[in-house]
């Protein structure tokens, strides 16, 4: 009886400690809260929906807003849910604005939207379209591109480092330890164009394809594979003119 018990207490504290891990884990990974400020259109209210799949499986796909919402309810509620980015879209007469803030206490850069594709708008030109599914419960893999960029100016350099790191943080760490090669099914690429000053973004799923085997037998493998290819394009940023 006496092992019983003490066979039961070590199960009992291995799965607190298992518990506590997992939270630990869970408060280091970049989680986000995707929603709008003032009025916007359709376009913009599904850009936000996309988006929320695109930092699919660490944000709130189903966020209720309301007007009578501030953005200090969003800060309020943030800790509960070990969100630590805000991605914030709103429209003037001048055009749409992305705001990206690091809760709770910052930095926060403000993007301007120069023109942008929907997901549905890639599934109506594509021959193939599918709609994601379990690609969305593991993080996609970040690229970056042209950061590094060499700039005559000290600030532009400082400037470009905290939009790369800002970026760079709202997704988790790679952990080439641990990560497995079947939760690699999605990319997410930030392009620096020095010649225009502007940021592109695109969003990919990974398409597994078998090669060195007969047509038909290709054919057969790939069928549901060949059918996940999506990328949302030309999401573009200029600077920072928070």
């Amino acid at each position: 009886m006496g092992r019983g018990k003490s066979s039961n207490k070590k199960k009992k504290l291995n799965k607190q400690k298992q518990l506590l891990n997992a939270e630990a884990e869970g408060s280091k990974v970049p989680r986000s809260f995707i929603f709008h400020r003032g009025k916007i259109g359709k376009s913009i209210e599904t850009l936000i929906q996309d988006m929320r799949k695109v930092m699919s499986p660490y944000t709130a796909l189903k966020l209720q807003e309301r007007k009578s919402n501030s953005l200090k309810d969003f800060l309020s509620i943030a800790p509960q849910y070990n969100v630590s980015h805000f991605m914030i879209f709103n429209q003037t007469e001048k055009g749409t604005n992305m705001r990206l803030l690091k809760v709770p206490q910052g930095p926060s850069i403000t993007f301007r939207v120069i023109s942008f594709s929907l997901m549905k708008d890639i599934a109506n030109v594509s021959k193939k379209s599918h709609s994601p599914g379990g690609e969305l419960l593991t993080p996609p893999l970040l690229v970056m591109n042209n950061f590094n960029t060499m700039s005559t100016s000290s600030m532009d350099q400082n400037s470009m480092k905290i939009k790369a790191a800002m970026l760079q943080s709202l997704f988790p760490a790679l952990d080439l330890d641990t990560i497995k090669v079947n939760n690699c099914k999605r990319v997410v690429l930030f392009n620096y164009h020095a010649n225009t000053e502007t940021i592109e973004f695109r969003h990919y799923i990974i398409v597994l394809k078998a090669t060195g085997v007969h047509k038909v037998v290709k054919k057969m493998k790939t069928k549901i594979v060949d059918d996940v290819n999506m990328k949302i394009g030309a999401l573009e940023m200029m600077g920072d003119i928070a």
